[in-house]
């Protein structure tokens, strides 16, 4: 699978996280410095 770079400006926003593993984890703190409104939706965390 190929990537997209893309930049968005998350500050206020809302923001999905799907999963509680490793790789959710692991992409938490980036949404959170970028000032996102997060929604985690996981069986487990």
């Amino acid at each position: 699978m190929k990537s997209i770079p893309v930049f968005l400006r998350l500050e206020g926003r809302r923001a999905l996280l799907g999963g509680g593993g490793r790789v959710a984890a692991a992409k938490l703190p980036a949404l959170i410095d970028a000032g996102a409104r997060i929604t985690v939706v996981a069986p487990d965390i």
